[in-house]
């Protein structure tokens, strides 16, 4: 994923303008559920727009299901929010290509496999404290910073903070996020994973090991 998302940004204007991507935006995702804090998104977003002096970057949110048109609805017509629907395989290494900054505003994921995916594609992340990848691969104020679930004002704080930030440091934090999950063996996962969902390691870990060997190979996955 990550050579993927290097090709993107080496095509970068033929790819925004297949895509018709906006210069600059922050990125969500993942699946349209009660617990991916979509709602606490939208909300901050709507308030960030309040608090920037220089255009505002857009929202892109991929992915589809359930809360779909509740979350549509919610944004209503503002016109820098874009709804693009699932997407997969290269296709969504675009998208994670030319972001400027993933957010992952989850109020309960085990895990958060996207994390991994955009930190892998040389994203800074902000991610919500609910998601169990938080407290491991973020390192607040180098690769990205976190908040507690449901708190739209520290997040619109924390968008508001990073699109104030320069390209070469946004840059620099991306590259940040690349080395912190580079080091993270399937083993190292494995064991971060159950820690966050409190599962007891034993040997052989049998059916838990499988399965997070198929979640986590560095694929793009909606979580």
């Amino acid at each position: 994923m990550a050579v993927s998302s290097l090709r993107t940004r080496k095509d970068e204007a033929a790819t925004r303008k297949l895509h018709l991507l906006p210069s600059n935006y922050f990125l969500f995702v993942g699946r349209f559920l009660p617990r991916k804090g979509l709602e606490t998104l939208i909300k901050a977003y709507s308030n960030y727009g309040k608090h920037v002096s220089e255009p505002p970057w857009s929202l892109i949110l991929v992915g589809g299901g359930e809360y779909f048109d509740h979350i549509r609805n919610l944004a209503g017509d503002a016109h820098e929010i874009y709804f693009v629907g699932s997407k997969f395989g290269a296709e969504l290494c675009d998208y994670y290509g030319l972001a400027k900054i993933l957010i992952v505003p989850s109020v309960s994921d085990q895990w958060g496999l996207v994390v991994n995916e955009g930190m892998a594609s040389g994203l800074p992340v902000i991610v919500s404290k609910g998601c169990g990848a938080a407290t491991t691969l973020v390192r607040e104020g180098e690769n990205g910073w976190t908040f507690e679930p449901g708190d739209d004002e520290t997040l619109t704080k924390l968008m508001v903070r990073a699109s104030s930030l320069s390209s070469d440091t946004l840059k620099e934090m991306g590259r940040k996020s690349q080395s912190i999950v580079s080091e993270w063996s399937l083993d190292r996962f494995a064991d971060g994973v159950l820690k966050a969902i409190e599962i007891p390691r034993r040997p052989p870990a049998g059916f838990i090991s499988d399965a997070l060997t198929k979640l986590w190979k560095g694929r793009v996955r909606l979580t």
